[in-house]
């Protein structure tokens, strides 16, 4: 083990005769690369999950016309698990029907006519990779 051999004679960390701590010198940029790769690879992995990029009635929008249709947008294929609709003041929430069996990156669905008032959509996506994702976002409806 002569080449883990530290000299101690000073008390300071310098390598044995004959040894060299050259080589971090010789690749400067080996830290930085590798640091770099770790770095590159947690965004990659929480990238795998579905994520809702957009969704029309858009988040947060207030709308003078009742929408047909809903519109979600995943940032890659997806399964809707499950899909609702609450209106602010129902004690029910309203499930939405019928669910896409094959995973799209786009899903359109109908919705039932709607009434003035605020509107939450929750909703819960299986990706192609098997993560579950979920959200919600609200809309207003407004009164004629």
């Amino acid at each position: 083990m002569q080449a883990a051999a530290l000299s101690s004679a000073a008390g300071t960390d310098t390598p044995a005769p004959g040894l060299s701590y050259a080589w971090p010198r010789m690749f400067p940029g080996i830290k930085l690369a590798l640091l770099a790769a770790c770095a590159l690879t947690v965004p990659l992995a929480a990238g795998a999950h579905a994520h809702l990029l957009r969704s029309t009635p858009a988040a947060a929008s207030v709308l003078a016309v009742a929408p047909a249709q809903l519109q979600l947008d995943f940032s890659e294929t997806a399964v809707l698990t499950s899909l609702s609709l609450e209106r602010s003041g129902d004690p029910v929430r309203q499930k939405l029907t019928p669910r896409p069996g094959a995973p799209q990156a786009r899903l359109v669905i109908e919705l039932p006519p709607l009434v003035a008032g605020s509107y939450l959509v929750r909703w819960r996506a299986l990706s192609a990779d098997g993560h579950i994702s979920s959200g919600s976002f609200g809309f207003t409806l407004q009164a004629k």
